[in-house]
């Protein structure tokens, strides 16, 4: 921090997140290991507090759960810090010590109050000590916390995924946990970053306009939306970023940056608009021409990694590649999961997972020809291959005719990408191109292993 061209960095990534809405940031991997090493370099993060400052961003951290609750500790953050926001806690999962119990979470809560510190709780939570509510983990963060209800200090905030099993591609958007809470303060997590292409705004509005069926919080229409319930919580975008011109792997993908801050602040906003108005602030309204295909790409995008079987799986399968050349699936990947030669899917329904929803959602999930539910129906139960979805293609067909669709669509935004040439500076265009080249290259292997996986089963 102390050099002049970190600094520099530092500025510009601050400016940027400040353009489109952000306003704090925790600068760690919510994985973080069980020791910590904050308190060893607080002349750092006081002056990586004052340049956030200038742009109008709050300084967090994640702790492990024996710093977290050292009342000298955090004592000692506010004297270096004393804009410090707050904590990010993530206990009790992915081999993270601590439980998310009010009587834990409140200890630290209590410790930034006096501060006007928060604590942003990720509600995230499963395994075993967690298997006598449910062996699901769509359904475990609901049934911990929803009883808990009201036992939270009124500085902590829930934050449950967006989606109930991990920031996939191929998954319900619906989380139990979402709505469920009328006295605790709520918040949701969206994954920002990947290394493939994928504007993630349009399953970022599903989310914000669905109704999670429980009337505790409304909007102006008197419906129960996931945007309404997190009013005076917070949004969470996990964001992976690395030293590259466009901060990611993927030039295109900061789009997400954007659609993120634009959606927290304004969730009707329409996923076109967003896609627009992203295109022509980075390269210029009076370039239609390339604004009009950037918008093609972005819509496709989508698609693409969703046929692909990308990030996870397929219809709410998760795929566990597995072999040298990764042309295997496991057999049992996740939960209730299964995939062999005869049947692919998961038993959450018979397990009572749609029990943890609302009726209203429950019905929904329990009609696999509901055009909200078949996109995900093998998240529910388990299917013969022979199954056919409305499109009139059996599962093992539509599989193979997704992939073979992405491929096509991938090479389709190169093609559309080579339109436009001619309208950028050289470097521009060769940048974007040489990333975009690269996610058809991967979404090319990634289909071609996916298919062979199935082809040895039959």
């Amino acid at each position: 921090v102390s050099t002049q061209s970190t600094g520099d960095r530092i500025k510009q990534w601050a400016r940027l997140l400040s353009s489109v809405g952000i306003n704090a940031i925790s600068p760690v991997d919510f994985n973080w290991q069980h020791s910590s090493n904050l308190l060893n370099h607080l002349r750092e993060s006081q002056v990586f507090a004052s340049l956030l400052a200038k742009y109008n961003i709050r300084l967090y951290w994640t702790l492990n759960s024996l710093l977290a609750t050292n009342q000298s500790a955090i004592a000692q953050i506010y004297r270096a810090v004393p804009s410090f926001g707050g904590l990010i806690l993530k206990f009790g999962s992915e081999d993270q010590p601590g439980a998310p119990s009010p009587k834990l979470v409140n200890a630290v809560a209590d410790l930034l109050s006096p501060f006007g510190g928060q604590v942003l709780l990720r509600g995230f939570i499963y395994g075993d000590e967690y298997a006598d509510l449910s062996t699901s983990r769509i359904a475990i963060p609901k049934l911990y916390f929803a009883p808990k209800d009201g036992q939270y200090a009124l500085n902590v905030v829930i934050c449950a995924k967006y989606c109930p099993i991990d920031f996939q591609a191929n998954t319900c958007i619906a989380n139990p946990l979402d709505g469920a809470l009328s006295k605790t303060r709520a918040g949701t997590e969206f994954m920002i970053t990947k290394g493939f292409v994928m504007s993630f705004a349009s399953r970022w509005k599903d989310w914000f306009d669905w109704d999670n069926g429980y009337g505790l919080h409304v909007d102006a229409n008197n419906r129960s939306t996931n945007a309404a319930s997190i009013q005076s919580g917070a949004a969470i975008g996990d964001a992976l970023i690395n030293p590259e011109v466009s901060w990611t792997n993927q030039p295109f993908n900061m789009i997400n940056f954007f659609a993120f801050g634009s959606l927290t602040f304004n969730a009707s906003a329409s996923v076109d608009a967003i896609h627009r108005m992203w295109a022509e602030l980075t390269f210029g309204a009076a370039n239609t021409a390339v604004v009009d295909v950037v918008v093609q790409i972005l819509a496709l995008s989508e698609t693409i990694v969703t046929d692909a079987s990308q990030y996870h799986g397929y219809r709410g399968i998760w795929f566990k590649q597995t072999g040298e050349k990764k042309e295997a699936v496991e057999e049992r990947p996740l939960d209730s999961m299964l995939i062999n030669s005869t049947h692919i899917g998961a038993l959450s329904r018979q397990l009572g997972v749609l029990n943890a929803y609302s009726r209203r959602v429950a019905s929904i999930y329990a009609n696999y020809r509901d055009p909200r539910t078949e996109p995900t129906v093998l998240l529910w139960e388990r299917f013969p291959y022979s199954w056919k979805l409305s499109n009139g293609l059996t599962l093992l067909q539509d599989l193979r005719a997704s992939g073979d669709r992405a491929v096509k669509n991938a090479q389709k935004v190169v093609d559309l990408w080579d339109t436009v040439q001619s309208a950028l500076p050289p470097w521009q265009w060769s940048y974007t191109r040489d990333g975009l080249h690269s996610f058809r290259h991967k979404t090319k292997r990634h289909v071609k292993q996916i298919q062979k996986a199935f082809e040895k089963m039959h």
